[in-house]
């Protein structure tokens, strides 16, 4: 809840990474951001990651990079992802790491369809990502690419950290690569991304304590962890608990209040700091 490790070099070399295992396999990696790449220790972070080459508002023109406080809109940005992968041989083996920055406050976007603002820039956002993706499938390389898209948290539009549902946000997978269309409706955490997908590629998830491959047979405790500045969130199949660090009681417990949750989130984040100073 109060440590951001893209902010602590010393430990942002320690951890595991996806770029580290599809390095080591083949796989080039790279990373396009239209912002200030520096930011919050973003450009250490990759680079310990695994990432080498690193696109952001630098590579970009003047009057692109002034598009936006944050840098170059999602518009311009998805097209330079676009342009990168379309070069790209056919059988050439890659990852791309792209974050959009659109969505953001103030909310400024080339983009009018609806009259609320913060709505209308996640709307823009959807379009230029639905574009991107619209464009990839006219690619030779679509037949076997896979396109994840993954928010990393979630915006305090009309809900509060007391309300779960803040925290409930998709993944989608697509692409060529894609046997056939399913939902999976397990409770899953971001971090699940990286055993999940190294398992369907066949490669070893062994460094990944926190990830659970949620396709897997063996994956039945499904629960959610989250946390907030002032708090965790636990769910699995008895229900919700949110919980305030501070006052030490629970904020939101649906459809009843339950001891064990509290315990599991509990133990949870003080095994997080426990590796934290470990490392």
């Amino acid at each position: 809840p109060n440590v951001s490790l893209m902010r602590v070099p010393g430990r942002t070399a320690t951890l595991p990474s996806l770029a580290h295992e599809l390095n080591a396999v083949g796989y080039a990696c790279d990373y396009l951001y239209g912002g200030d790449i520096k930011i919050m220790g973003k450009r250490g972070y990759l680079v310990a990651a695994g990432y080498d080459q690193l696109t952001s508002e630098d590579d970009f023109s003047l009057s692109e990079r002034n598009e936006s406080k944050w840098g170059v809109n999602d518009g311009s940005t998805a097209q330079r992802v676009f342009q990168m992968i379309k070069e790209r041989p056919s059988d050439a083996l890659w990852h791309m790491g792209y974050q959009t920055l659109s969505s953001h406050e103030p909310f400024e976007v080339p983009y009018h369809r609806l009259d609320d603002e913060k709505l209308n820039a996640f709307a823009y956002t959807d379009q230029c990502v639905g574009d991107l993706v619209d464009s990839l499938r006219t690619l030779p390389q679509w037949d076997n690419l896979l396109v994840i898209i993954l928010p990393d948290h979630g915006f305090l539009y009309d809900l509060t950290y007391e309300n779960p549902e803040f925290f409930h946000i998709p993944m989608l997978w697509l692409g060529g690569a894609i046997r056939e269309p399913r939902r999976i409706n397990v409770l899953m955490n971001q971090s699940d991304l990286c055993a999940t997908l190294l398992a369907q590629m066949g490669l070893s998830h062994d460094h990944f304590p926190w990830s659970r491959n949620v396709l897997s047979p063996s994956y039945r405790n499904p629960f959610v962890y989250s946390s907030f500045p002032g708090g965790v969130l636990f769910r699995d199949s008895t229900g919700v608990t949110v919980f305030a660090i501070t006052s030490q009681q629970p904020i939101t417990e649906e459809p009843a209040p339950s001891a064990e949750r509290i315990r599991k989130a509990q133990a949870i984040l003080q095994t997080s700091y426990d590796l934290l100073e470990v490392r």
